[in-house]
């Protein structure tokens, strides 16, 4: 138990004041307390030493900067498009398309620093949170990119060789499998994140564990225990090798390679398993200690000591109920990170990771065997078709159920819980642990209640990137003012859809449209097929329009020829504050509105086409003089918004600017208003 609590200390003070500051302060708290009250004063300080050491990690500035602006290092890891550069005690991120690195490669990259600045969209994945995780700040902007040393292993190469001949079903999930590389753009891998079991193709961890042990057991029918067991870790270190840094792999290789080692008939089962499974980790963190972040290694972690006390409780007999254990503890963990990024539950997810899991396992063992040189590239192929055509099965069936967008705190409180839970179970203190079970479902549950709207409403200017998206909510009626658009994705499927399912609206009882620009309507077809919405519109004549305590009025009623010229500029009082939501229109049309409106003033400002110096002329902002102004625009956009000049002019009349690509969404609520 100590170094199983060494791990945990390690890993809390890595995490200290890293992300939520409450979340922290309260979560080490409780484990200062229990420490105290678990442990003597020796181990005591040995905890809260690592601790430290941990906290003045994350904490410590680790900057390069080199004067010549050339900077020489380890590639760490290595995408398509991109590579991580380790130099000089500091990672960066290096944008190279097509590039052709591999992990182990020295390069030396002449460019300039820049802290990174990623594209982000509402409810999807966030990238810069990804990169930060992985300890890196700053990104260099490349002029040239020269290898110094190449690793011999060319795992990119190897991949290619092994999926080459395989159909566009079994290529994708050999590689999410095996390679720890999801292609979103196929068909099999979409479906599986589209019905929620994306999870299925990232834990390599359960799986690897599966296939050593099918092994192991295969080799026992011939060999002894000892032998079998040092066999079947010398046939897969290969695998480990170029699946290398999949954390759960690793793992579980690793936990193996210190159970190789223990005594026959040892008694402690339970302190020996502890013990490998903590020293696994602490090895991992010694490795690369920024995986203290991945959510896969703390999943993994938790999971396998849960699923290990588990079935400690279930060693006297082996049962249905015991055998259900595996699947019920994937599922539980798994769903809260779910929810909170989808806004939804899927009900069927529960059985369909039953009948999956056997299927996945099946098809990993496979293409392992493949991936050695057995030709099983038709079974493969086959069955890929067939977890396709499952999914597909299971897509038309598919029912979730909108829960609200959980906080922060959210998720370590549940995992603590779940933690809790189990130490109770193992210690069968089955009426403490009835409480603690109620507190969590109900923490699970509470998000059924449409406790939001019911106390508040709010206009919300959702971060879509380069394009205009905003929803009044007024309670139980909501409005949504243009789509935005991406050629890339779904915009309504995963972006705006979740974020509705998170505020609990239900419907839309009216879809707008300012003007025809694919970032104004381009996710419009795709919300009407997959979504609620009473009312599409787009004409001047539909207007003005209320609903609830929703009003809107269409200021631009002149007759133009250009879409811009021709874009609604609606205004609502919502309230107490005086909104202006003003599309793309131009110049010209916003001086005709002031010319005819001289009354009109706002207290927050939708800034015209995105912060265009087409839009936001002087005596326009000076009339309305907004307290706020929104600008929503994407990351590094090509057309260069915000403009500078619209910048100075909003400077000039002390408007306070906000923006979607600094800020995400960005959101006003009243609360307990009707």
């Amino acid at each position: 138990m100590t170094i199983f609590f060494s791990l945990i200390s390690l890993i809390l003070g890595l995490h200290f004041l890293k992300d939520d500051l409450f979340v922290s302060i309260v979560l080490t708290l409780l484990f200062v307390i229990f420490i105290i009250y678990r442990f003597k004063w020796k181990k005591n300080v040995l905890f809260i030493t690592l601790f430290l050491f941990g906290a003045l990690f994350t904490h410590l500035p680790r900057v390069y900067n080199n004067e010549e602006n050339i900077y020489s290092g380890v590639i760490i890891s290595a995408k398509e498009n991109y590579f991580l550069l380790y130099s000089h005690g500091e990672r960066f991120y290096v944008s190279s398309k097509d590039n052709g690195c591999e992990i182990g490669d020295f390069v030396s990259v002449h460019g300039e620093v820049s802290n990174v600045w990623m594209a982000t969209y509402e409810s999807q994945f966030d990238f810069n949170s990804y990169l930060k995780n992985k300890g890196v700040q700053r990104q260099i902007n490349s002029f040239s990119i020269k290898p110094t040393f190449q690793n011999p292993i060319r795992l990119k190469r190897f991949k290619l060789s092994i999926i080459k001949d395989l159909n566009l079903n079994a290529a994708p999930l050999v590689e999410a499998l095996l390679f720890n590389t999801k292609d979103y753009q196929s068909n099999v891998v979409s479906i599986a994140d589209t019905i929620n079991l994306i999870f299925l193709l990232s834990t390599a961890g359960i799986y690897f564990s599966f296939f050593i042990r099918t092994l192991k057991r295969l080799i026992y029918l011939k060999l002894e225990e000892r032998e079998s067991h040092f066999l079947s870790l010398l046939i897969v270190s290969p695998y480990v090798l170029f699946s290398f840094p999949k954390v759960g792999v690793l793992r579980v290789f690793l936990v193996n390679l210190l159970g190789a080692s223990k005594k026959e008939g040892n008694s402690d089962k339970k302190s020996s398993f502890l013990t490998r499974l903590s020293l696994a980790h602490l090895l991992l963190l010694i490795i690369n200690p920024y995986w203290a972040f991945d959510s896969g290694f703390l999943l993994g972690l938790f999971l396998t000591t849960s699923l290990y006390f588990f079935r400690i409780s279930y060693r006297t007999k082996i049962s249905f109920k015991s055998k259900m254990v595996t699947p019920t503890l994937v599922f539980l963990f798994v769903q809260p990170l779910f929810v909170l990024g989808s806004g939804s539950f899927h009900l069927f997810t529960y059985f369909e990771q039953i009948i999956f899991i056997p299927l996945i396992e099946t098809f990993i063992i496979l293409s392992i065997l493949f991936m050695i040189g057995i030709p099983l590239g038709n079974v493969i192929n086959f069955l890929g078709n067939f977890i396709y055509e499952t999914f597909k099965m299971f897509e038309q069936i598919d029912l979730k159920i909108p829960l609200a967008g959980y906080t922060s705190v959210f998720i370590p409180v549940f995992y603590l819980l779940f933690m809790i839970g189990i130490y109770l179970f193992e210690s069968q203190r089955f009426k403490h642990l009835k409480y603690c079970c109620i507190t969590a479902i109900g923490m699970l549950l509470i998000g059924l209640v449409p406790i939001q709207p019911l106390i508040s409403s709010g206009v919300y200017f959702i971060n879509v990137g380069q394009g205009d998206s905003i929803v009044i909510q007024d309670h139980f009626h909501a409005v949504m003012i243009d789509t935005g658009g991406n050629i890339s994705f779904d915009m309504a499927q995963k972006t705006l859809i979740p974020f509705l399912n998170k505020k609990h609206i239900y419907h839309l009882d009216a879809l707008i449209t300012t003007h025809d620009d694919f970032d104004h309507y381009g996710a419009k077809d795709s919300l009407l097929k997959h979504f609620i919405v009473r009312n599409y519109l787009t004409q001047k004549e539909d207007f003005p329009y209320q609903i609830g305590n929703i009003s809107l009025v269409n200021l631009n009623v002149y007759d133009a020829e250009q879409d811009n010229d021709n874009s609604l500029v609606l205004y609502s009082n919502f309230y107490g504050k005086k909104y202006l939501f003003t599309g793309d229109a131009p110049k010209s049309i916003e001086t005709k509105i002031i010319q005819n409106h001289p009354e009109l003033t706002c207290d927050i400002l939708k800034v015209g086409h995105h912060g265009s110096k087409t839009s936001s002329d002087d005596s326009f902002i000076k009339q309305l003089h907004p307290k706020e102004a929104i600008i929503s625009c994407g990351r590094n956009n090509r057309y260069g918004h915000p403009n500078k000049e619209v910048i100075d002019v909003l400077n000039k009349y002390d408007v306070k600017i906000r923006r979607t690509d600094y800020e995400g969404t960005i959101s006003y609520l009243s609360y307990f208003v009707y």
